[in-house]
């Protein structure tokens, strides 16, 4: 699991004046683009949940054929926040040879019960 908060002022689709919401869509968008486009890497990308009144988004990035994971697929989980005018994002990769991987409900589940504590 990796966490991270950070300022928005740092990043190129921040604007003065945004909404936290309108922060958070903005964040989603830029990091969904980029993920989307053609990198060089092959990814899918998909938007779980999204959930208004909490204010988070829940994706789901899966890059094909990595080379660093032996040319397996890896599935990443990541809940993306706006909370005090910080940039929150949770990012869950449980892909291993040495347990069966969490499933989605699972990944979500555990997604919302570390964020909304």
């Amino acid at each position: 699991m990796l966490i991270s908060v950070r300022k928005p002022e740092k990043f190129e689709f921040y604007k003065e004046g945004l909404t936290e919401k309108e922060l958070l869509n903005a964040f989603y968008k830029w990091e969904y683009d980029y993920w989307a486009s053609s990198t060089g890497v092959k990814a899918e990308v998909s938007e779980i949940k999204r959930n208004e009144d909490k204010n988070y988004i829940i994706w789901k990035i899966i890059v094909k054929n990595m080379p660093q994971n032996d040319h397996k697929d890896r599935t990443s989980y990541l809940l993306y926040a706006v909370r005090n005018n910080n940039l929150i994002s949770f990012n869950l990769t449980n892909n291993t040879d040495k347990k069966v991987p969490l499933t989605e409900a699972e990944s979500v589940e555990l997604l919302e019960k570390i964020y909304l504590k």
